[in-house]
């Protein structure tokens, strides 16, 4: 009888009942629309900030493809209306530091639209040109501190010229490398001094005392092959000595055209380390050295090259060449880091301030481009104004 009532009871819930229903439905639910609402918005920003990483990787990627201070100035020139090129203002724009940040001397500030995705940024770039070392030291006149903690930026001798085997072994040059040159006078010596030792017996010179006492001057020959003139014979040898003999130990003889000759290149290892060693250059005399002099396309001695490359360790302190050049004052002298007395070359500095040394390889101070910091900024919404993205790059050597 009571579960006949109750199945005919239809009046349904009562207000109570289906307020607290929708009660514990909004509490079930309102978490889930919290959880879904807040994915969003960080799938957003997410988004937003990949975005602007991305603008400041191109931004990198694009700066990073100059190589030096003038191709990033002229980013920011006017083109020319009378020339070729469109007279638009530029896309990159000149800028300035940072609030509170000075001006760097040696940097140049940029900045432009940058749009990726459909999300519009502003890029500001600091281009900074020096040469860059990590690592912390006490501050030297003519450096100064870079952005990062522990960089120092110093631009002196930061562009090189170095030269290429192509270059050195080029038909234009004789070049001259020292091989077993010391044994073969050492052994001619001592076969010499014994044969010329009294008796059988007689007190002789071990090779250790040849060898210790040995000398040796470096020789640089040139002449005109033969009468016709039509090319140089370059002959690089050794003259050793030592107890009044003498040996001559030849390195290079070569004949190069007198219209292509161009140097001499002697890859020599030292007999001594921490004294002068001598070399004489005997140049023929009707070879002419000066331009006034020439009379045909061949090389004058004057543009003539000599390239002295020790091999080994010395003490740079005291180890020097001295070249009796004799006609070939005018020519051109270089050496890898040593001293050379009596000629001009390429000087560079040496270990002490004030010492100056030779160098083939040559040293410029460049504005080369160091590194290079882009700061990307929002221009809408909350966080217009804002940096949202930081990246830089070091280029030095």
């Amino acid at each position: 009888m009571f579960r006949n009532k109750w199945l005919k009871d239809d009046s349904g819930f009562s207000l109570i009942e289906v307020v607290l229903a929708v009660a514990i439905l909004a509490l079930v639910a309102l978490p889930i629309i919290n959880y879904f609402t807040y994915s969003s918005l960080q799938a957003i920003e997410g988004r937003d900030r990949q975005c602007a990483t991305t603008a400041a990787e191109n931004v990198v990627e694009e700066l990073s493809s100059y190589s030096n201070y003038t191709q990033i100035r002229d980013l920011t020139a006017t083109p020319d209306p009378a020339g070729p090129a469109s007279s638009a203002a530029p896309v990159w724009q000149k800028s300035s530091p940072k609030p509170g940040e000075s001006p760097d001397p040696q940097s140049d500030y940029l900045e432009r639209p940058v749009t990726v995705d459909g999300f519009d940024y502003v890029a500001k770039v600091q281009v900074q040109y020096g040469v860059y070392k990590s690592g912390t030291k006490a501050i030297v006149a003519g450096e100064k501190v870079g952005s990062g903690t522990g960089d120092l930026r110093s631009p002196k001798y930061n562009s090189y010229n170095i030269p290429s085997p192509s270059e050195v072994y080029a038909p234009s040059n004789a070049v001259a490398v020292e091989d077993d040159e010391l044994d073969t006078a050492l052994s001619e010596l001592f076969t010499t001094l014994s044969a010329s030792a009294p008796g059988t017996s007689g007190a002789i010179a071990d090779r250790d005392a040849i060898r210790a006492g040995l000398t040796r001057v470096i020789h640089i020959d040139i002449d005109y092959k033969d009468i016709e003139k039509k090319e140089y014979a370059v002959h690089v040898y050794y003259r050793y000595e030592y107890s009044g003999h003498t040996v001559d130990v030849t390195l290079e003889k070569a004949e190069i055209p007198i219209n292509q000759f161009k140097g001499v290149f002697l890859f020599y290892n030292p007999l001594v380390t921490d004294k002068e060693e001598k070399v004489i250059m005997n140049i023929a005399s009707n070879i002419p050295c000066s331009e006034d002099q020439r009379v045909s396309d061949e090389t004058i001695v004057n543009d003539m090259e000599f390239y002295f490359a020790v091999q080994g360790t010395v003490d740079k302190t005291k180890y020097k060449l001295d070249i009796a050049a004799g006609t070939a004052t005018g020519a051109k002298f270089f050496a890898n880091d040593i001293m050379l007395t009596s000629v001009t070359g390429n000087l560079q500095e040496g270990s002490d301030p004030g010492d100056k040394m030779h160098s083939f390889v040559g040293r410029k101070q460049k504005e080369r481009i160091g590194r290079i910091l882009v700061d990307i900024y929002d221009t809408a919404g909350k966080k217009a104004g804002e940096v949202v993205a930081h990246m830089e790059t070091t280029m030095a050597e």
